[in-house]
Order: structure tokens, then C-alpha cells, then sequence
């Protein structure tokens, strides 16, 4: 009964099913590059259903995640404050990513994508956290400052999703499991 309750709740803000939609798209479009550019796969090769289940970690999980912490942000970091985009950068960057949304991505890719156990999604984030997060500070700190300063609330998330879609072919090309062939015997 409160997971019918969670999701009639979560149907009744447009702005929340919009974003985890556009979360979604970008997340697929970051494993499709992924498969095709990075691995070098052919069209004809591409994991289909791979690229489905990433789209629906973004649109159940990620997505909505994002959506409510720049919302959360909005209402607690006023717009007048003359350093909201560097609170909000900051917030984003010393908090939410490393301690919730990296491991967040990191254990739904592992667990509904690829199939792992709990004991091996640990072993993933521990044995590729520091890269992932070296990585983040690369890109995402500039990303969010002009982001949170210049960008209304309603566009963050499609802002910070359209930069993603190479973070996304990056996260993804981290942490999804390639299917190789078993050998021959």
C-alpha cells in the first residue's frame, strides 16, 4: 500500500515524471555512445535490453533522486543569496554526489543492469569510486556553478542531463558489465 501511495504521489508532479523522463532518455543515449562509440560495437550489436535497463535505473531511480535534490536545493538556498550557485555547486559537489548519487548509480547499474550481488556491487564501488569521482571533479564543479547560477529550477536537471550524456557514456562504460562470449571448449 505505501509504494501505490509513493508512485500516485510522485505521478501528480509533472515537473518530477518530466525530469526522470528526460533523465532516462539522456541515460540511454549515454549507453548507446557508449556501445557504439566507446566499445566500438556495430548497430547490428548492440545490447538492446542493456540499454532499457539503464533507461529505466534513470527513469525510477536517478531521475527522480536528481529531481528532488534540486528542488530540496531550491527551497533551501535562497535566489537572492549572492553565492547561491557556489553554495548549491558546493552542496552538490561535497554531499549529494559523492555520498549519494555516485554510489546510488553505482549500486542500481550493478544490481538491475547487471545482474550482481550485493557482496560484488560492493567490490565495484570500491574498486572504482576514486576514478568515477576523480572524473566528477574534472567536469561537474564549472558544470553546476553556472548551472545553479543562471538556470532556472525547472531546466537544471535537462541542463545538467544534456552535459551528462558524456558523463553517462563514461559512467556507464565504468560500471555496466560487457557481455563477452563464453569461450569455446
Amino acid at each position: 500500500m505505501a509504494v501505490r501511495h509513493i508512485i500516485q504521489k510522485v505521478l501528480k508532479n509533472p515537473l518530477l515524471v518530466s525530469q526522470a523522463f528526460q533523465v532516462s532518455t539522456l541515460l540511454c543515449t549515454g549507453d548507446l555512445l557508449g556501445q557504439t562509440v566507446v566499445l566500438r560495437k556495430p548497430i547490428n550489436e548492440i545490447d538492446f535490453r542493456r540499454t532499457l535497463k539503464v533507461g529505466l535505473v534513470g527513469l525510477f531511480i536517478i531521475g527522480p533522486t536528481v529531481s528532488t535534490f534540486f528542488r530540496v536545493l531550491a527551497v533551501t538556498i535562497s535566489n537572492k543569496d549572492p553565492y547561491v550557485g557556489l553554495k548549491k555547486m558546493l552542496i552538490d559537489q561535497l554531499v549529494f554526489v559523492p555520498f549519494i548519487l555516485i554510489p546510488l548509480f553505482v549500486t542500481s547499474i550493478n544490481i538491475f543492469v547487471n545482474g550482481n550481488s550485493w557482496e560484488k556491487t560492493k567490490e565495484e564501488i570500491k574498486d572504482k569510486y576514486k576514478d568515477i569521482m576523480k572524473t566528477n571533479y574534472k567536469i561537474w564543479p564549472f558544470v553546476q556553478f553556472v548551472n545553479f547560477n543562471y538556470v532556472p529550477i525547472a531546466y537544471q536537471v535537462l541542463v545538467t542531463q544534456s552535459v551528462a550524456v558524456l558523463w553517462n557514456t563514461y559512467l556507464t562504460w565504468k560500471t555496466v558489465r560487457i557481455n563477452k562470449p563464453e569461450p569455446k571448449k
